[in-house]
């Protein structure tokens, strides 16, 4: 009896000292934080009829009061867009003369999360049952469009969503401010329109996009009784939320954009407020439901993540602990019809293209990336034994000496078409140490006089060389940040902290690390331009800022990765030296002079029909791009082809000196890139590489497409065309065979 006791009791402590971290997530030194405001019952009884409530030239908004959804009319196609799936508006009768009732999700135009103390729990709410049939919705017309308030009356949460209608597009927007809870069932995170974006499974001609990262097309196939559901991060996983499992190996979404096709009628979605916070969420090929779509789901209050107490029955093994405060950001997306001849992925990327450029964040360059990026590996930390006893010391994969060398070489065998990057070059190597490396090169790497000699030397002979600087992650004081004083902090005011990924494979090593405070980001950026242009460098590579989006409760506005993209983009900006980027979010890739490890695939799927050249096709022609790392691919000749089928340069990561001691460094980039034995095969690529990317010159990309055969053509502004054939028999496209694993110009500009 007194052992259960004690083990009832033990499970009662656990449980109260988990609520107890929720209740004291307030400890952040931020001031004007606000929480969702106290939800009353009291809405204004303003109702709109059934019918047209707005139009302008283009569009007619439209009501359904039965359903309380919106629908949208396109007076140019005559075509019908709705918050909730299409089909759902019709009444299909069974075999017994009976409506056949749809799914409640299908009929949803929001869809709520709320945090459920007493299972400790994340949950949802569907507008249809727990809005539409046990609460209530309440319209008031707006100058462009309708309020809509989805009142969850058993829950206590109320949700305005506004939808208004533009010259060539139409808008949902969450107005987050507004979102009120009883204090008790915490509003969590909405999922917006959740099926305007969907096609009814088995549909001919209709697939669903993903910006998964190059872009990928995903089957609107049935698959078994319940489907597939996921998420991916939009500008990747928040690293200030430690998980303890292995995540599996994915790309990263770099573009706040998704969509669908079906037939001739395709939608661009474009999250145009609050992607830092969101996720692309898809429900793929269930029966049950009926429908695939993709949609984009909002976090409006932060979390960590805590085991579950021992003994606690929990329906995850990763408890979240949220935050007591929201972020207010109104979550918006923006809808862009498109049909015809447009309603493919090509309409959709000259769509977002034209987004970007008319809202001033993309503009032409004259900026031409060289043939080959060649990212040189400084040091890493390895283990060394005296005695028996283990000790740290930075081992020297590439000096500054050896760089010169490697520079050298391919300065005459490349024809100095080549870019140069010094990466792991600071104090503390591959490795986190302190902010940015120290913004020093390490003394057992070289000397600032060495550097800035073969700088000198890449000046001379028009080789761009950037050093990068990691100004987001470290785990010692110095250099002016300390961990105490410059860490990011989790929402109980501690302090974050991840595990590195690695370079290639970004599974997890074990080295833990802190994030530098997002108020801190820009003295850091500036730190680094300034050693750079002491160095005599072309310019600053900022590759951790470019990629990395995180929250900070210790600073105004950062929490939920809130304004992540406003502040990096500023930051590249503002630089007074050019920014070299690597596989850079949106934001950042708008801003930067260079662009590396560009995303030339996709993560494959299981439901994926195939990858496509979506990001490429955005920014080609308006960024100096290279793709992923050619020689750390598991197949070179796949990668270089991708490479040639995006139009972007060739990317080789190397280091100099082998030694067997490397075995003890986790750091799997250093296999397969020892210079020696890839220097051959890099100057035979280039060969093979410049004299089709000389004919593409800064041409955008105009057209792409699959052929039946499998044949995958480019078709860029200047008039090339290019075949790409990745299957293992020869091929034939407008009369031209093309090899297997091999290409042809089928055009010529």
């Amino acid at each position: 009896m007194n052992k259960l006791f004690l083990r009832i009791f033990a499970l009662i402590i656990s449980a109260a000292l988990t609520l107890s971290l929720l209740s004291g997530c307030s400890s952040s030194k931020v001031t004007g934080r606000v929480n969702t405001k106290k939800y009353t019952g009291d809405v204004n009884d303003e109702s709109v009829a059934e019918g047209k409530v707005c139009e302008n030239d283009r569009f007619v908004l439209n009501w359904n009061d039965t359903k309380k959804c919106v629908y949208i009319f396109d007076k140019s196609t005559s075509k019908t867009y709705c918050t909730v799936a299409e089909g759902a508006l019709e009444t299909v009768m069974g075999e017994d003369g009976m409506p056949v009732k749809n799914n409640p999700q299908t009929e949803s135009p929001v869809t709520v999360y709320y945090y459920d103390q007493k299972t400790l729990s994340e949950k949802s709410l569907t507008a249809a049952v727990d809005a539409v049939q046990d609460g209530d919705v309440y319209t008031e017309k707006t100058e462009k469009g309708l309020r809509v308030t989805y009142d969850f009356m058993l829950m206590e949460i109320t949700v305005p969503v506004e939808y208004t209608i533009e010259k060539d597009y139409f808008t949902a927007t969450v107005i987050t401010e507004e979102i009120t809870d009883n204090g008790e069932n915490h509003v969590t995170g909405v999922a917006l329109s959740p099926f305007l974006c969907s096609v009814k499974n088995d549909s001919p001609d209709s697939w669903l996009f993903l910006p998964d990262g190059s872009g990928s097309l995903l089957s609107t196939a049935t698959t078994d009784f319940v489907g597939t559901q996921g998420s991916m991060k939009v500008y990747g996983v928040d690293p200030s939320i430690q998980s303890m499992d292995l995540n599996s190996y994915r790309k990263q979404i770099n573009l706040p954009v998704y969509g669908m096709k079906n037939g001739d009628k395709a939608v661009l979605g474009i999250i145009t407020s609050g992607a830092e916070g969101a996720e692309l969420s898809w429900n793929i090929g269930s029966q049950n439901i009926g429908y695939s779509s993709v949609y984009p789901f909002f976090r409006i209050r932060g979390y960590n993540l805590i085991h579950a107490p021992e003994g606690f029955t929990a329906t995850e093994v990763e408890i979240k602990v949220f935050d007591e405060y929201i972020n207010t950001t109104p979550l918006s997306v923006s809808f862009y019809p498109l049909t015809g001849e447009k309603a493919d992925y090509n309409g959709m990327a000259e769509t977002y293209r034209n987004y970007l450029t008319e809202n001033g964040q993309l503009q032409k360059t004259e900026t031409v990336m060289p043939t080959v990026s060649l990212k040189l590996l400084g040091g890493a930390e390895s283990k060394k034994y005296t005695f028996g006893i283990p000790r740290t010391v930075l081992y020297s994969l590439t000096t500054v000496k050896d760089a010169e060398e490697i520079v050298n070489y391919f300065s005459e065998e490349l024809d100095n078409d080549f870019l140069v990057n010094l990466i792991g070059f600071g104090k503390s190597g591959l490795d986190f140490g302190e902010i940015g490396g120290g913004f020093k090169v390490a003394s057992s790497l070289g000397s600032k006089k060495q550097l800035k000699s073969l700088s000198g030397f890449c000046d001379k002979n028009g080789i761009p060389i950037f050093m990068d600087f990691d100004i987001v992650a470290f785990n010692e004081s110095g250099a002016g940040f300390t961990l105490r004083s410059n860490a990011a902090a989790l929402p109980n005011g501690q302090n974050t902290h991840d595990v590195r990924k690695d370079l290639v494979t970004r599974k997890e090593t074990g080295f833990r690390y802190n994030l530098l405070s997002r108020a801190s980001l820009e003295a850091a950026a500036q730190k680094a331009e300034n050693a750079a242009e002491s160095y005599g460098l072309t310019g600053v590579s900022l590759s951790s800022l470019s990629n990395t989006s995180y929250s900070d409760y210790n600073t105004k506005g950062a929490a939920v990765c809130g304004d992540m993209a406003k502040q990096a983009s500023e930051l590249i900006k503002n630089s007074k030296l050019p920014v070299l980027s690597s596989g850079a979010n949106g934001y950042a890739a708008c801003a930067s002079s260079y662009i590396t490890d560009v995303p030339t695939g996709s993560s494959g799927l299981d439901f994926e029909i195939t990858y496509i050249p979506f990001y490429a096709m955005v920014f080609r022609g308006y960024a100096a791009m290279s793709g992923e790392s050619v020689n750390l691919s598991s197949n070179e000749r796949t990668a270089f082809l991708r490479c040639l089928e995006s139009g972007v340069s060739l990317t080789y990561t190397l280091y100099n000196n082998f030694d067997s001691s490397l075995v003890t460094i986790d750091q799997s980039a250093l296999y397969g890139s020892e210079f020696e034995s890839n220097k051959q095969r890099i100057v035979d690529s280039y060969k093979e590489y410049k004299n089709v990317l000389d004919k593409l010159s800064n041409a955008g990309i105009e057209k792409h497409y699959i052929a039946e055969n499998g044949i995958r053509v480019t078709e860029f502004d200047n008039g090339v065309k290019i075949a790409i054939n990745e299957t293992e028999t020869d091929k034939t496209i407008n009369g031209i065979t093309v090899k297997a694993m091999d290409y042809a110009v089928i055009k010529e500009g």
